[in-house]
């Protein structure tokens, strides 16, 4: 499997940051699904960073992996560094990329 994630290069002191996440999110989940992450949804309580891996990944999936779908103005990056968990008796997938972890979904 493989996922799209937020890259971990995105740093909150550079210009335009916040601007360019918010509009590459915008654009990915208005071309893909991403209702879990509103109000009362199973992934409301992200942080804004698991946010857009979220949105990249549901947009980077309908996409089925075609290349240039993990781009969000080289703020995504495809990662196949996941692994099956088990905590507190719910199943997820932890996402890594370099070694870090980037995103965490369980269902």
């Amino acid at each position: 499997s493989e996922w799209c994630v937020l890259s971990l290069k995105l740093r909150g002191d550079e210009p335009n940051g916040a601007t360019l996440l918010s509009s590459s999110v915008s654009v990915a989940c208005q071309l893909a699904d991403c209702t879990s992450l509103g109000p009362g949804s199973s992934c409301a309580g992200l942080d804004s960073a698991a946010n857009a891996s979220y949105a990249f990944n549901m947009y980077f999936q309908k996409m089925d992996h075609r290349r240039g779908s993990c781009v969000f103005n080289n703020l995504g990056v495809a990662s196949a560094e996941g692994i099956l968990v088990r905590v507190k008796g719910r199943w997820g997938t932890v996402v890594t990329v370099a070694m870090a972890v980037v995103w965490a979904v369980f269902y």
